[in-house]
């Protein structure tokens, strides 16, 4: 009596058994492309601009304003407030101090401008003109600001000594001369680590 002959099925199975495994265990190329083409939008996005921390100011170009940028409000000072008149141009701003409060800055500017040419029958035309400017506002549009003159044409304002402390505070020694040739002396303090202690919004 003769068996069946099974072998060559048997091999055919174990044979369709491996392939799958390997079907599986390899996955297509193909995909792995596919895959690798697509990009990850959450990746690619830029993050958002950081705020402006800390405050910059800036003279625009023609001269007649500061332009003030910060976290919490951007805003412009005209050159006829802090001057009055007397400068055509302002050619130079500085911030000497400021807080960062969080949502309120205060800040102490140094605003430098040319004296009017024509002023004083052209006696002024290479005088200068500045103003040290204390600012302090919040996200709200409040505001309150301050100023002092600290150098002025023909020598009417001029600094005479600056004294500076480790803390942060500055003081300067100011001497006024009136048109009769009269003098007074001005003294003034800052704190540039807290230019807006004093300051209640």
């Amino acid at each position: 009596m003769r068996l069946p002959v099974v072998v060559p099925f048997v091999v055919a199975l174990i044979v369709a058994a491996m392939a799958g495994c390997t079907a599986s265990s390899n996955p297509p190329v193909e995909a792995d492309k596919a895959s690798a083409k697509t990009p990850d939008k959450a990746a690619a996005a830029k993050p958002a601009s950081p705020p402006q921390r800390p405050a910059q100011a800036s003279v625009a170009d023609d001269g007649k304003r500061i332009d003030v940028a910060s976290a919490v409000l951007d805003f412009p000072i005209e050159a006829a407030d802090v001057f009055d008149g007397r400068v055509l141009r302002i050619d130079r701003v500085a911030i000497l101090g400021q807080e960062d409060r969080g949502e309120r800055f205060d800040l102490l500017l140094r605003i430098e401008g040319p004296s009017d040419p024509k002023a004083e029958g052209g006696r002024c035309r290479d005088g200068r003109e500045i103003v040290l400017r204390e600012i302090s506002f919040d996200g709200n549009d409040n505001m309150i600001t301050g100023s002092q003159d600290y150098q002025s044409c023909l020598k009417r304002i001029r600094p005479v000594a600056e004294r500076r402390f480790p803390d942060g505070r500055v003081e300067y020694d100011l001497k006024h001369t009136y048109p009769a040739g009269d003098t007074w002396d001005v003294y003034l303090k800052y704190d540039l680590a807290h230019p807006g202690a004093g300051v209640t919004m």
